[in-house]
């Protein structure tokens, strides 16, 4: 009788949260939006951001959130997808950097279960879907998870809805699809921990294992650590309270031991790419500090938009909005601080710990500090206020706890409870506005001091209006306390404090969800068709106020020098300072995203035209207005017009290398600071290949023919006719990971100049082919089939034995 009590509440509230989220997104349902920022897309991305769209002439209205799935995510998906509706896996992106990894990015989530949607459906309609779903599966299994906590499915209910609709949960559903779909299987990670531990069934070990798998799968690797270690604490933490004397209950920590090996096909090649980019190198010293927030961001858990929020253009805050967010709502938190308040909290008291160990780890503090300067390897790459996750979470739990607490309680412990929490919240939301309504008091011109697009840039101002309506739903919460006092068991309490929870969350998320129209995803432009008619393998790149920001275009297989994103070639990315500053030291972290003004181009920036050679940069994309401001000469004799129209120029660069020839010239130089200094230096011959080590034959001043008959992104299949050894010299990143076979022989690739391949050939007519070396993935999946075949035993044999 009781599980079917318990699957009536299950289904009551799968349907429930179903029709929340369909409120939450009805602009989807009603009105056949997007929550894909598409109208920034159309609004300050180029080349669109040049035109005018029929019906918008004054604008497309549009929020600056979202921007890593317009530049990041979006694309990268449309190129896995296109992979693999052609029974390719999508190892290597020859679109972006020159040539860079794309499976070992990890974010890419190539063999995350639920990307078969996009092979079946439209990719837009995919993504929406994927995105509508992540409050939805979140919520359900966080409800499963409290059922098994607490004793009241109101106080599961309210945990799951508090942790389905929080902040990160909802702007991570818009802010990389990835990042999302990491973070919602947390739940039922820790949902099969309790159930096993409790009833010692060997089902709970699977939904562990498979959660987990999808938590990796899914490419956000930071949140799958927290995920990880949180629930490896929570595993020895229930076992080391478990009365049962038996040794059964250990086997929670096989799903654990076996995860690095059933992932490993998706875990090895993105380790392969961390140590060969310049991420591990920086991002502690230079970047992560920045992410160390202030201990007043505590404030935020009342005050969600305490420094600005970014959808309105008026964020102020340390580190991103998106990686620092720690909403839950006022509701949640007054049950959270009922149950730190409680006099005996043992039940609660493990979440309460890894709230403060995140708060510690987070916020800016000498131990945050020692722990993000230590260069630990892995870890010290990792923004810290991302661990809000765990705070976010455990404040979900405490939720629940509370509720109950209050549920089932003794009347005089709960009363002085309640009456202590809202006692501190109120002082705490008195003396923030009061000190705020002082300083404007003080100084009334703060409410109107403006930017020229009428954005208010005092913080003070910004402050005090976003306290406003947190400050009303607290009253409104004391209000509903007061009248139910006494009465906290009845529905109707229920149901109202549910609805006070909703309606912040509908006000925080209909503020942050861009919801925008379907016409201005990435639609076609005259620049894109002329690139794509003409760039053959030839790259491009875009200067002036019309510069198309990484990775654009790879949306659209247009090959370019530049990119986004920390996983690309280190050797790549000093090339690339080298050639901006002129030394050679640590790239930088993020993305090769120049802005290049006319003049630089068309007035000789040496380095920058060198560049533009050895990368085989072809065309030159600039816009009109940008042009005629800078009185560049884009008469220059080594440039041709090539294309134009009312806005936009394309120039055709006639001193670039080709993207691939055979040549016998080459000069030997070991010393990585010299190569560069010889290929930007003004005495340099772009028919000499300069290489690491000695091809295996003396050079000739000789020139031989090359015909590519295919070009992939994992294989390219060429012929050769040279009538002297010589090298076939190709402008795409050198990588280990590709291999050639030379008339089905295998041959060698050398890295020449600086950061591209060459291949050693011997005269005459050759057949050559150049694919990418899979073996680390074969491995990787042969000990997946391994591994998972001797669990699926192990398991079915403890099943037996447990029965």
């Amino acid at each position: 009788m009781e599980k079917k009590y318990h699957g009536k509440n299950l289904f009551i509230f799968s349907f429930g949260i179903s029709v929340l989220t369909f409120i939450l997104f009805w602009q989807v349902f009603l009105q056949n939006k997007v929550p894909f920022n598409a109208n920034l897309l159309a609004s300050f991305f180029n080349p669109w951001a040049q035109e005018k769209f029929p019906g918008w002439e004054v604008g497309i209205p549009s929020k600056p959130t979202g921007k890593d799935d317009l530049w990041i995510f979006y694309p990268q998906k449309t190129f896995t997808v296109n992979m693999l509706k052609n029974w390719e896996i999508p190892f290597w992106n020859p679109y972006s950097f020159s040539g860079n990894y794309h499976l070992g990015l990890s974010e890419t989530a190539v063999f995350y279960p639920l990307n078969f949607l996009f092979l079946i459906f439209p990719q837009i309609d995919a993504w929406t879907f994927l995105i509508i779903m992540e409050p939805i599966i979140a919520g359900l299994g966080m409800y499963l998870f409290l059922r098994e906590l607490v004793s009241n499915e109101k106080s599961a209910a309210l945990g799951a809805l508090t942790f389905a609709f929080s902040g990160i949960v909802l702007v991570r559903a818009v802010e990389g699809l990835s990042v999302g779909h990491t973070l919602i299987w947390m739940p039922y990670v820790f949902w099969g921990i309790e159930s096993f531990i409790k009833a010692g069934k060997i089902k709970f070990l699977w939904i562990v294992l498979v959660s987990l798998s999808f938590s990796v799968l899914a490419g956000w690797f930071q949140f799958t650590f927290y995920i990880f270690t949180l629930a490896l604490f929570y595993a020895f933490f229930k076992m080391f309270l478990d009365s049962k004397k038996t040794d059964f209950k250990y086997l929670i920590i096989v799903p654990f031991l076996i995860l690095p090996l059933i992932t490993l096909f998706h875990t090895l090649p993105a380790l392969q790419v961390l140590l060969q980019s310049p991420r591990s190198a920086i991002e502690g010293s230079l970047f992560s500090f920045q992410h160390l927030v202030p201990i007043t961001h505590i404030f935020t858990l009342i005050i969600p938009d305490f420094w600005g929020n970014p959808a309105v253009y008026n964020y102020f805050g340390k580190g991103d909005y998106k990686d620092s967010i720690m909403f839950i709502g006022v509701i949640p938190l007054v049950f959270s601080l009922i149950t730190f308040l409680k006099p005996k909290k043992r039940k609660g008291i493990f979440f309460i710990t890894a709230i403060l160990v995140s708060f510690v780890l987070g916020i800016d503090n000498p131990i945050s500090r020692l722990i993000v300067s230590s260069s630990l390897p892995i870890f010290s790459s990792f923004l810290p206020n991302r661990i809000f996750l765990v705070s976010t979470f455990s404040f979900s739990v405490l939720a629940a706890y509370g509720l109950d607490h209050v549920l089932r309680g003794k009347k005089y412990i709960v009363h002085n409870n309640i009456k202590k929490t809202f006692i501190a919240l109120w002082i705490i939301v008195a003396l923030l506005v009061l000190i705020l309504s002082f300083k404007i008091l003080k100084d009334p011109s703060l409410l109107n001091k403006v930017d020229k697009t009428g954005i208010n840039t005092s913080i003070e101002a910004i402050q005090f209006k976003n306290s406003i309506i947190p400050t009303l739903i607290l009253a409104l919460t004391s209000f509903i306390f007061l009248v139910f006092r006494n009465k906290y068991s009845k529905n109707i309490f229920f149901f109202i404090i549910v609805a006070a929870l909703l309606l912040q969350a509908y006000l925080f998320a209909q503020k942050y969800i861009p919801f925008s129209y379907r016409q201005f995803l990435y639609s076609d432009h005259q620049v894109f068709t002329y690139l794509k008619q003409n760039q053959k393998l030839d790259r491009f790149m875009s200067i002036g106020y019309g510069h198309i920001v990484p990775s654009i275009p790879l949306q659209f297989q247009l090959f370019s020098p530049e990119g986004i994103g920390a996983m690309y070639i280190r050797r790549y990315g000093e090339f690339v300072r080298y050639m901006k500053l002129g030394d050679y030291g640590i790239p930088d972290k993020i993305a090769f995203d120049l802005e290049i003004y006319p003049d630089e181009v068309f007035n000789q920036n040496k380095r920058l035209l060198r560049f533009f050679e050895l990368t085989s940069v072809k065309h030159v994309v600039v816009d009109k207005k940008s042009l005629t401001e800078s009185k560049a000469n884009s008469e220059n004799t080594d440039f041709n017009l090539v294309w134009e129209n009312e806005k936009w120029k394309i120039y055709r660069y006639k001193k670039s290398m080709p993207r691939i020839f055979a040549s016998s010239n080459f000069e030997i130089i070991s010393d990585k600071e010299k190569i560069l200094k010889s290929l930007f230096s003004g005495i340099f011959n772009p028919n000499k290949i300069i290489l690491e080590e000695s091809p295996g034959f003396d050079q000739k001043n000789y020139q031989g023919n090359v015909r590519i008959r295919k070009y992939s992104p994992n294989r390219i299949d060429f012929e050769v006719m040279t009538d002297y050894p010589s090298l076939v010299y190709l402008s795409d990143n050198h990588t280990k990971f590709f291999r050639v076979f030379i008339d089905g022989k295998e041959g060698r690739i050398l890295r020449a100049n600086y950061t591209f391949r060459a291949i050693p050939v011997p005269k005459g007519k050759h057949n050559i082919t150049m694919i990418y070396n899979n073996r680390s993935v074969i491995l990787g999946l042969a000990i997946a089939a391994i591994t998972l075949l001797s669990t699926i035993i192990l398991f079915v044999k403890l099943s037996g034995t447990n029965s």
